[in-house]
């Protein structure tokens, strides 16, 4: 997975600042898949913060931007 994000990274799909984050949360899945121990509520809603944010930075914001800039195109062809 590591390996995934990185390349996510070297080929501009996600900044690198989004890079970082999706490894910290990797780690964090790791740890919980390898231990027996539950998941602390705090490292949760970090997970969830992070599935709502890049959710957002590649659906919802691509989808924004181009209904504005179908919005903007439709008024400047109108006479």
């Amino acid at each position: 997975m590591q390996q995934r994000i990185a390349a996510l990274t070297t080929s501009s799909h996600i900044p690198a600042d989004v890079a970082k984050w999706a490894d910290e949360i990797r780690i964090v899945g790791n740890d919980a898949a390898h231990d027996a121990a539950e998941l602390a509520k705090e490292d949760v809603d970090e997970i969830a913060e992070f599935v709502d944010a890049f959710l957002q930075y590649v659906f919802t914001m691509p989808a924004k931007f181009a209904r504005r800039q179908s919005r903007k195109n439709a008024a400047n062809v109108a006479p």
